[in-house]
Formats: structure tokens, sequence, C-alpha cells
């Protein structure tokens, strides 16, 4: 996630669009859409037998769709949390990524703390110091989510803001609170671990090492429930660092050019993992317009060139879509409950979900997809 640049508006459409995202209170219209997603899936989810996609415990296939509130732990109360997920069910959406802990890069404050004051640790910056309150606090949305049958994509200490904390700690405290995590989150079933966020530096050992401390810590307390990592843009795919192949049983797809050019290539991994496309363009973001990029964000790995791309996607074509609102300080902006790609996603998805998407022999045709999408 790039930081925001400020465009001009382009015509009507995102005057429009802006209007509807800025409303400061959340009307009942928002909420009164009704259920589209399938009933909840039994988590926790699984890999297929041909580990091409995600299955939940049934084995029957699960087709993500994600929003990405990153900031939701420090920015609302539980019962805006509650809210703000029967908002997304009605639009949608099954999942989201939200952050354990989150600073300016990710929507938070610089210390840390959640909007009414309560810090992480009990002295600063020392991961062999959680405190309670701040966890419980994470705990308590955790079970909010698991009440709408929300999957919840949890990055366990994101690294554009939490980095250089890591690396501080060192790999032995790192680990420690990875475990402490996995203890603390193995409960509840409604969950995937996914460390990183715009890791540029994963080149770096010292860096690579401290964020795969926390991931490592965590499986050993939690081994049950899937891991994933988000590393750099502008392109980038998790099996990229070959020293995470052994921790994640998921890959994202990261990418700022054409959605389905990486998805395709992590589909033809010789090791390959199920694939979802975990980011690209945010809402509001960069040169992202409300109508590009809610016609984009749907289509994510869908789109209509080249032919083939729909097979790359049934490993599971799975978007997360993100909004710029949910970084820019302050309370006031979370009730970004209608935007263009939730109304978008609410009409397209069940027609989506509806099809054998995880089968490549079944795929829709160019034609009909573009369709599926668009209408």
């Amino acid at each position: 996630m790039r930081t925001p640049l400020k465009t001009a508006p382009i015509g009507g459409v995102v005057a429009l669009a802006a209007a509807l995202f800025l409303v400061p209170q959340v009307y009942s219209a928002d909420l009164a859409g009704g259920n589209t997603v399938q009933p909840p899936p039994a988590y926790p989810l699984k890999k297929s037998a041909n580990g091409r996609y995600l299955v939940d415990s049934k084995g029957a296939p699960f087709l993500l769709a994600g929003d990405a509130p990153q900031a939701l732990m420090v920015k609302l109360t539980e019962a805006e949390a509650d809210l703000y997920f029967s908002n997304r069910v009605a639009h949608g959406f099954n999942s989201l990524w939200i952050n354990l802990l989150c600073r300016p890069g990710t929507g938070g404050r610089k210390d840390g703390a959640t909007y009414d004051g309560i810090l992480p640790f009990t002295v600063t910056d020392d991961l062999s110091a959680p405190k309670e309150a701040y966890f419980a606090r994470c705990d308590q949305m955790m079970s909010v989510a698991q009440k709408h049958g929300l999957l919840v994509v949890l990055d366990p200490a994101e690294t554009i803001d939490h980095l250089k904390l890591l690396v501080a700690n060192g790999p032995e405290k790192c680990r420690a609170f990875g475990r402490y995590l996995g203890r603390r989150y193995k409960r509840f079933p409604n969950l995937i671990w996914m460390s990183g966020n715009d890791f540029q530096t994963w080149h770096q050992p010292k860096d690579d090492e401290a964020a795969l401390a926390v991931a490592k810590g965590i499986r050993e307390a939690d081994p049950d429930h899937l891991q994933t990592v988000e590393l750099n843009y502008e392109v980038s795919g998790s099996l990229d660092d070959p020293n995470w192949e052994s921790v994640i049983s998921l890959s994202c797809a990261y990418t700022y050019y054409p959605t389905y050019a990486q998805v395709l290539k992590e589909y033809n991994r010789p090791n390959f993992l199920p694939v979802i496309m975990i980011e690209s363009d945010y809402e509001f973001e960069q040169r992202a317009t409300p109508l590009c990029y809610a016609a984009r964000s749907i289509g994510q790995s869908w789109p209509a060139p080249p032919a083939r791309c729909m097979a790359a996607g049934r490993s599971g074509p799975s978007p997360i879509i993100g909004n710029c609102r949910w970084i820019q300080p302050g309370r006031s902006r979370w009730r970004g409950l209608r935007p263009c790609s939730s109304h978008t996603l609410g009409s397209t998805w069940p027609r989506i979900n509806s099809t054998s998407w995880w089968s490549p022999d079944t795929g829709l045709s160019t034609a009909r997809r573009t369709k599926v999408i668009i209408t």
C-alpha cells in the first residue's frame, strides 16, 4: 500500500463517488442489501487436495472476497466494528485484512495506541512486554468477526511501521512474540496469518530474519492455521523469498501492474501454493479513480485478455479490496461503507461464486467473464 497521491477530480463520477463515501453517518440503506454471501464456511480453512485453492474443514471450496480495514483494531469500538462487519457481509465480503499492530503507515497513531489510548506494550516497543488490555481489545474484534462468519487475514506485526521494531528486538524476542500470538489466537477458527506488508527490504538478511522469526514462533504455537506473507511492491509473490517456503501454505500476489499476470506467475510455479490477489491499487489511491478501481478490483485476476488468465484465476481469483480512507488519521473516515467497489462486489460476486470457479476445465469464456464483471 503506497502513500496516496493527491489527484484532481475527474468529472462527475469521481465527485459522486466521493460524495457517497464521505457521508458522515451510516445510513440504514447501507445495511439493507441483504447477505449476498453464502452461509459461513466451516472454519478453519485449508488447502484443497490438489493444492490449488482453499477449502473449508468440510472440503467446500472457499472463494475469498476481502476488504482491508487494516487499522480496525485501533480505530473502532466493538459496537462500531459490529456495524462495520454487518455492512461488509451485506455487500458480499467474506474476509478482512486487519493488522494487530498499527501506526501511521496504516492509519494508526505514532505510539501504536488505540483511539482511546491503550498502548500495545507495557514497555515501549518491547515485544516481550505485551499489554493485556490492548490484546484483549483485539480479542474482542476477532470474536465479533467470528460472529459474522468473516475470515480475518491477520498481520501480526506489519512491516511498514514495525520492521525496525522487529529488528531492534532481535530474532529471539520476535520468535517469542510469535509464540505468544499463536497461543492467544489459535482458538479463533476464522483466521489466516499474514506477515509482511510493503516488505521492501526482505532481501536484507536481518530484516527477513526478524519478520520470519515472528512467523516461525506463531507456527510453533499454532501449527493448524494457514500462513502467508506479502512482500514488496511494485510486483511480488510470496514465494519470491525462498526463506518463507517452509513456513507458508498460501501465496500472495501483489502488483500494481495487470493483476492476472502475477496470479498466472504464481499459478505456474513448480512449487505452487493456492494464491490470493492480496493487493493492487486501493480505492482513492494513486491512479485509481473510483470507477476504474471498482472494475479492476472486482476483476483482479479476472480481466478480459488473455483467454487463459481465467485458468490462472482458478487457483483462487480471490481479491482483497483496499480503501485509502482507512489509512488517513483520525476516526471520522472509517465510515467508508459506500464506495463503488462495495456495490460492484455485491452484485457480481454471487454470480462468480455460483460457477465452478476452482476448476480450470469449466472456466467462463472471455466474453462471458467480461459480462459477469461489468453488468
